[in-house]
């Protein structure tokens, strides 16, 4: 019976932290202006940042507007390192005119860009001249098994959407967020031979 009181216990603190934490916030920002203000001077300069931020990165600065809810969030993921993951978060915020078969294209798309993005990664760690014989195939075999596991690891997470539409979209996400990572992977392990062997 004591895990039905801590079902219980934790039930209620969720629904205090997502109805009535909120609510109540909200409840004094129409209340008191200072509050309001400060909370409205908060939103728009976020707002202006991202706008600021996509606007550097050639994207269309509009955006912005579509990123209110999560804005936070959207933000951390723009001035991130990784640029497929940057492009993957404005897309998905431009994507609510896109037909899903649409989505899932620009899915694939995507896939491809973070796979080209990890070859050019592995042909620097190969021409770099700081890896040995046993390196190379080491590498070579890892990658192999790397490519059976995100294919894997993608039907894995598409698989909740089998013979669906959006079976396409989350295998090719799955993918693309693979594929960034193994590239942010390899980059690190450049990285550490260039400090260990370069000029």
């Amino acid at each position: 019976m004591e895990w039905l009181g801590g079902f219980v216990l934790g039930f209620v603190a969720d629904l205090f932290r997502s109805v009535a934490m909120p609510a109540s916030t909200e409840w004094i920002n129409r209340r008191i202006p200072s509050a309001r203000k400060k909370s409205n001077f908060e939103e728009n300069k976020l707002t202006l940042e991202i706008m600021e931020k996509l606007k550097s990165l050639g994207k269309d600065p509009d955006l912005a507007k579509h990123a209110r809810d999560d804005a936070d969030q959207f933000m951390s993921v723009l001035t991130s390192q990784q640029q497929a993951f940057v492009e993957n978060a404005i897309e998905v915020i431009d994507s609510s005119f896109m037909t899903q078969a649409e989505m899932n294209n620009e899915a694939g798309r995507r896939a491809d860009v973070a796979e080209k993005q990890m070859e050019r990664a592995i042909v620097a760690l190969e021409r770099s001249g700081w890896m040995n014989e046993a390196q190379t195939t080491a590498l070579g075999e890892t990658q192999k098994r790397w490519r059976e596991y995100a294919q894997s690891q993608a039907s894995l997470v598409a698989a909740e959407y089998e013979g669906g539409s959006m079976a396409p979209l989350t295998y090719a996400s799955e993918l693309e967020y693979a594929a960034v990572s193994r590239a942010g992977e390899l980059k690190r392990m450049l990285d550490d031979m260039r400090e260990r062997y370069g000029d």
